[in-house]
């Protein structure tokens, strides 16, 4: 059994971070295997975090090859967005399962309305500053509660912002990485991580965004917005039916 525990996550975590180290939603193939293979709700969340700490480290560390980051951008959201993630930590104890679960769904809507409507809230944040920060401490109030799907809806921020899916794509995964190593010293404090499921699900999400950041790169910003679609409308479906 823990042979096959193991190969399915190391599996699965590679599939996950191929998508999901350019656009998120690591969690909607990570979770439901933690959940199947016994892991209680709360420490698959405090588990899964720090698989993504992992998957957004790699991503990072590939995409630095292939393009610089904004750092001028990067830095000041991720620190805004850990600090408020930190403090959504608190919020976990307070949600039951339904309400985790319907409150996804929602965030993942309105990231499907803002990646339709991509071109026109390009650049609004030049305009007015104040409306990336509230979506962004909003965000990060949802990353430290549950967080599933926040990388993707997060990757709007920097495009308020003017930047391009290519480039938004190394601030998003800078804010990611800030958030994941803060919220996952405090789930760690709480004892709510499991190292034995946690290791093979590294070694799979490490491989996977690797070449995932490669494709995205390649490919550019139609591919990227595309997979973003495919992405939320899978995730929707599968938070409904399960």
């Amino acid at each position: 059994m823990e042979i096959l525990r193991t190969l399915t996550f190391l599996i699965g975590g590679f599939v996950a971070a191929l998508y999901a180290s350019s656009v998120g939603g690591m969690a909607f193939i990570v979770m439901p295997l933690l959940l199947f293979f016994g892991l209680p709700i709360k420490e698959a969340i405090g588990t899964g975090r720090l698989v993504a700490l992992a998957m957004s480290g790699v991503a990072l560390l590939q995409y630095s090859r292939h393009e610089k980051i904004h750092h001028k951008t990067a830095i000041p959201l991720a620190i805004l967005f850990s600090v408020i993630s930190y403090f959504g930590t608190f919020i976990l104890k307070y949600l039951t399962d339904t309400e985790m679960k319907y409150l996804a769904v929602g965030v993942m809507l309105a990231a499907l309305f803002l990646n339709a409507f991509s071109k026109k809230i390009r650049f609004i944040g030049k305009k007015n500053i104040v409306v990336v920060a509230i979506f962004t401490i909003l965000v990060g109030i949802y990353m430290g509660a549950f967080g599933m799907g926040a990388g993707t809806i997060l990757i709007f921020a920097p495009i308020m912002l003017g930047f391009t899916f290519r480039e938004a794509i190394g601030i998003n995964q800078s804010m990611i990485f800030l958030s994941c190593l803060v919220t996952s010293w405090v789930f760690f404090k709480e004892g709510l991580i499991d190292w034995t499921f946690a290791a093979p699900l590294i070694l799979g999400v490490s491989a996977g965004s690797w070449v995932g950041i490669g494709w995205s790169m390649e490919k550019g910003d139609k591919y990227i917005k595309v997979l973003i679609y495919i992405v939320l409308i899978a995730s929707i479906i599968q938070l409904l039916v399960s």
